[in-house]
């Protein structure tokens, strides 16, 4: 019996050890997929810096376009109307 208790706690030890083992491996997959993840999210970041200066620079072409419209547009009025005095 002393041989069989000696035994069982051999195989006590053995299964912690490896359950150990186990669960190293399982946190350096972890940290594996944690490293990986934030690469991923740094390099989403960037691409959403990139795009929100993409949109901030056609908003400022638009405002441009907007302005060129109106002054077109009131040339065209003013011309309207200066020939509409010439018949006049």
């Amino acid at each position: 019996t002393i041989g069989g208790v000696s035994i069982l706690l051999s195989l006590r030890h053995i299964f912690r050890i490896v359950n150990i083992k186990s669960k190293r491996i399982e946190i350096e997959k972890f940290k594996n997929q944690l490293k990986s993840a934030k690469n991923e999210k740094e390099k989403l970041q960037k691409e959403i810096t990139n795009i929100n200066a993409d949109i901030s620079a056609n908003q400022a072409k638009n405002e441009e376009l907007k302005k060129h419209i109106d002054l077109i547009n009131l040339q065209i009025h003013d011309n309207k109307l200066k020939l509409e005095e010439s018949f006049i």
